[in-house]
């Protein structure tokens, strides 16, 4: 497989994950892409969710402390 095809291919990979799955990180998106046989580096997958359009979403969770 040649470069570019495994760098589309991979890109491809991390849009399927990212629908079907809750990813917190980069490097659980990391652990995803090597259990495919993907070795790639965080700076890899950093540089393909910027060319994909991907972006972090805040999470906001509230609680009721008690006790005060």
């Amino acid at each position: 497989m040649t470069a570019v095809r495994s760098q589309v291919a991979r890109r491809a990979r991390i849009v399927e994950l990212l629908g079907r799955h809750r990813i917190a990180s980069q490097a659980a998106l990391l652990e995803l892409l090597a259990a495919d046989g993907y070795d790639v580096t965080q700076a890899t997958v950093s540089r393909d969710l910027d060319e994909i359009g991907a972006r972090a979403l805040a999470v906001i969770t509230f609680r009721i402390e008690t006790g005060c």
